[in-house]
């Protein structure tokens, strides 16, 4: 699943077609501030737990306009607050929390006759072990943007996996192997069991 965050239903409608081509298997949903996306977000967490296989943030990947608090332009588009980098920044935190306890409770664990593992209210105590010392499954952070070279160390820096221009990358097979790969990576997948 994947969450884009953006002012304008055109590049709305522009990355959810591009993303569909690319993985015509996902669901997309849309928000056009931070705000919203946060709302959304919980509601997608609340839907799918993660110990039902649900993501940490509800989506697997989450794409995020820079500038969603621009100054009024007169437009009539909502104005966030937020911008993309304080999204970025705020689910990253999060992550941080997420990713320490999980690698905390693992070597805590490891010693003792059963395990925790990452379940619908945080950690939950399982009988047997997780051999697979499963992290939480975290969504892939890309922040958007039509000046790059002036938002993106901001947009890296918050906690963005990725930072895109506008237009976008071109929506290919590497690409997609690209964004699985950093996928899996993140969520502390072996590749080579997964090949």
């Amino acid at each position: 699943t994947i969450l884009i965050v953006h002012r304008y239903d055109l590049f709305l409608g522009l990355f959810a077609k591009g993303l569909k081509s690319m993985l015509p298997h996902v669901q997309i949903a849309v928000a056009h501030t931070a705000e919203e996306a946060v709302q959304i977000i919980d509601q997608a967490r609340s839907l799918i737990h993660p110990e039902d296989g649900g993501a940490t943030h509800g989506f697997d990947m989450i794409i995020t306009e820079e500038r969603l608090h621009s100054s009024d332009d007169g437009d009539g588009t909502q104005k966030s607050r937020m911008s993309g980098s304080d999204l970025i920044e705020a689910i990253a935190k999060e992550e941080k929390i997420m990713d320490t306890a999980a690698s905390t409770v693992a070597k805590l664990s490891s010693s003792l006759p059963f395990s925790y593992s990452w379940g619908r209210w945080g950690f939950q105590h399982t009988k047997s072990h997780n051999t697979d010392n499963e992290k939480p499954r975290l969504p892939l952070l890309i922040g958007v943007s039509a000046n790059p070279k002036e938002d993106g160390d901001r947009l890296l820096k918050a906690g963005s996996n990725f930072v895109w221009g506008k237009p976008p990358p071109t929506m290919n097979d590497k690409l997609r192997n690209e964004l699985l790969v950093s996928l899996l990576k993140k969520r502390g997948k072996d590749l080579k069991t997964l090949l």
